[in-house]
C-alpha cells in the first residue's frame, strides 16, 4: 500500500465544494509562489542601493513600468508592496500584449463579461465552499466571474484536488454549475476515482467489485456533463507536514482502465505527477515528515500508461512549477517527441529555476520558450488559482492565505502570453484548450 496521508482539506468536518488548491502551494511551500518584495529588492538590487533600477530589472519591462509609479526609472520597496497590494485586491489593468506579444488582453473591469476582447481560458482552477454549502459555492462561482473579467480569461476548467480520502466531487454540483456553463467547465475524479487508486496501492490485482464500481463511478462523471477527468495524482510529494504524500504506480489496473474510459468517450485525464527519473533520497528542500526517505523512479510506468491506449488524452499538470526538481524543458520535450497523446498545462509561479516567466538573466526562461514554439499544439494554461467562498468556515487559514497568493499565477500565465508571438499564443491561450476538452460542444 501507498503512504498515504490527510492534509488539512480531508476533515471529515469541512471540505471543498467541487474544487480546491491541495497545497502545491502548502502554507511551508508558499514562500517561492510570491517571493516577498524585500527578498526581490535584495535579489535584483546589483549596486545595493536599496532599489532596482530598469537595467537591474531581470523580468518584462512591461511590468517594471507598471511597478514603478512616479517613472523614475527605479522601483523602490514601497512601489512593489503597492503593486503586490493591488493585484491581491483584483485591481490591477494587466494587458497582455506588447508590440510583438499576443492578441489575447486581460481588461480590467467590475463585473461585466468583456465583449470585445478575447480572453484565455484557464484549465486547472479551483473553487471552495463549505461542506453542503451550495449557496457558498454558487456565491463563489459569482466571486470568480468577477476574477476572469478582471484578468481577461473567457472560461476555466474547475476540478477538485487528488485527495486521498473520498470527498465530494465534480457531479454533486453538476445542476448548479450548468447556469455558469458558458464560464465554468467541470471535471471530476479528485474526490472519488483518486482515493480509490490510492487506496489500491501498488497491487497488480484488483477485484472485479472494485473495477465495476470504479468504472459505475467515472461513467456518472461524465454523465453529469464533466469534460474530463481531473485532477489525479499519480506521484504528488509533500510540501508541508499538513500536506499529504500520494503515490500509486501509474501502470496500476485503475489507471488503466481510466484511461480506456477517457479514450471511449474522448475526453482528457488531467494528472499531478512529480518525475523522478531514478531512485534518489528525497532532496532536502522537502523537509515534510511525510514524504519517504527515498523517492521510487517512476517515469517508466509513466511511459506505459501513455502508451497503453494512444487515443487517450493525457494533461501533465504544472509544467514550470516544479518541487523536486525534474520537471524540466528537457525531460518536456523527451516525452512529446515519444507520445503524441500527452499535453501539459503552464502554472506560471515566479520561481527561478523552473518557472517559464522568470529566468535570472533573461526574464522568460529561453529553455521552455524554444518548447513552446515547436510544440505550440501541446500546452495549454492551468493557474491552479482558487476562488474561496466568503462564507467558508472550515479549516480557517491556509484556503485563505492561497487565496491571496494566486492572483501572481495568473499574471504570471498574462505575462507568458505577452512574451509569444500571436500565433502560438492564441494557441497556448485559448485554441488548444477548446480542442482538446471540446468546449466547444
Amino acid at each position: 500500500m501507498p503512504t498515504i496521508s490527510t492534509g488539512p482539506f480531508t476533515s471529515g468536518n469541512s471540505f471543498y465544494i467541487g474544487i480546491a488548491l491541495l497545497a502545491n502551494f502548502a502554507i511551508a511551500g508558499l514562500a517561492w509562489a510570491q517571493p516577498p518584495p524585500k527578498m526581490v529588492i535584495n535579489r535584483m538590487d546589483n549596486d545595493g542601493d536599496g532599489r532596482i533600477s530598469s537595467a537591474e530589472w531581470k523580468k518584462s519591462q512591461n511590468v517594471f513600468k507598471r511597478i514603478d509609479a512616479n517613472s523614475d526609472g527605479y522601483v523602490t520597496l514601497k512601489e512593489l508592496k503597492k503593486f503586490r497590494k493591488q493585484k491581491s485586491a483584483g485591481r490591477s489593468n494587466v494587458e497582455t500584449r506588447d508590440k510583438q506579444g499576443s492578441t489575447l488582453m486581460a481588461p480590467a473591469v467590475e463585473s461585466s463579461r468583456p465583449h470585445d476582447k478575447e480572453g484565455w481560458i484557464d484549465v486547472h482552477f479551483h473553487i471552495i465552499a463549505d461542506e453542503g454549502d451550495l449557496d457558498g459555492f454558487d456565491k463563489a462561482a459569482q466571486r470568480t466571474i468577477k476574477i476572469m473579467d478582471q484578468a481577461g480569461i473567457d472560461r476555466i476548467i474547475a476540478m477538485p484536488p487528488p485527495r486521498p480520502m473520498p470527498n465530494f466531487d465534480a457531479e454533486s454540483i453538476a445542476s448548479l454549475t450548468k447556469k455558469y456553463d458558458s464560464r465554468i467547465a467541470i471535471i471530476g475524479g479528485g474526490g472519488t476515482l483518486n482515493p480509490m487508486i490510492q487506496a489500491a496501492g501498488h497491487s497488480p490485482v484488483v477485484s472485479e467489485q472494485i473495477r465495476n464500481r470504479f468504472k459505475a463511478t467515472a461513467e456518472k462523471i461524465i454523465a453529469s456533463g464533466a469534460k474530463g477527468f481531473g485532477e489525479i495524482a499519480v506521484h504528488h510529494v509533500s510540501l508541508s507536514p499538513s500536506h499529504g504524500y500520494e503515490s500509486a504506480p501509474a501502470d496500476h489496473p485503475l489507471f488503466l482502465l481510466l484511461a480506456d474510459i477517457a479514450a471511449r468517450h474522448n475526453v482528457p485525464i488531467d494528472l499531478h505527477f512529480d518525475p523522478i527519473p531514478k531512485d534518489v533520497k528525497t532532496p532536502r528542500g522537502l523537509t515534510s515528515p511525510k514524504n519517504p526517505r527515498v523517492l521510487k523512479e517512476n517515469i517508466t510506468a509513466f511511459e506505459r500508461l501513455l502508451a497503453h491506449n494512444r487515443a487517450t488524452k493525457f494533461v501533465w499538470a504544472h509544467a514550470g512549477s516544479d518541487p523536486v526538481g525534474w520537471y524540466t524543458p528537457k525531460l518536456v520535450r523527451k516525452m512529446l517527441d515519444k507520445h503524441p497523446n500527452l499535453y501539459f498545462s503552464i502554472r506560471a509561479v515566479n520561481h527561478p529555476d523552473t518557472d517559464p516567466v522568470w529566468h535570472p538573466k533573461t526574464g522568460i526562461n529561453n529553455s521552455w520558450v524554444r518548447v513552446f514554439k515547436k510544440y505550440p499544439d501541446r500546452f495549454v494554461l492551468g493557474t491552479d488559482s482558487f476562488v474561496v467562498s466568503q462564507d467558508f468556515s472550515g479549516v480557517a487559514y491556509a484556503p485563505l492565505e492561497f487565496e491571496k497568493r494566486t492572483p501572481i499565477q495568473r499574471d504570471g500565465a498574462a505575462e507568458l502570453l505577452s512574451s509569444l508571438r500571436d500565433n502560438i499564443a492564441r494557441k497556448i491561450g485559448r485554441d488548444n484548450a477548446i480542442r482538446i476538452y471540446r468546449l466547444n460542444e
